[in-house]
């Protein structure tokens, strides 16, 4: 049991989204290792670009309107959090996919 997740609640969310994402990518005819890999960059590409506008937006915003700067730095952090979460979970469950359809 892990003290953390104690009812499993969280590995059943990842499983979930794990199988959405294998879906997908059967769907897409994601068929070897080398598409699954430029995926990924692909991924990472557009995620790097997404968090450089995104700083970009919060801090011209802040710039414009100082009264609210610090609204829209925190909302461009919590952007920035965000798509680096989702950039990282995608990578993995697309390693994932590489290990155990692709692979496997």
């Amino acid at each position: 049991m892990n003290p953390l997740d104690p009812f499993g609640r969280m590995k059943a969310r990842q499983e979930k989204e794990y199988a959405s994402l294998r879906d997908s990518l059967k769907g897409a005819g994601i068929t070897s290792p080398a598409q699954a890999e430029a995926l990924i960059a692909s991924a990472q590409q557009k995620g790097n670009w997404s968090v450089a506008i995104g700083i970009m937006v919060a801090t011209l915003l802040a710039l414009l309107f100082p009264e609210a700067g610090f609204l829209f730095i925190t909302l461009g952090a919590f952007f920035v959090f965000w798509v680096i979460k989702m950039i990282r979970s995608g990578q993995k469950y697309t390693r994932r996919y590489i290990d155990e359809e692709l692979k496997g």
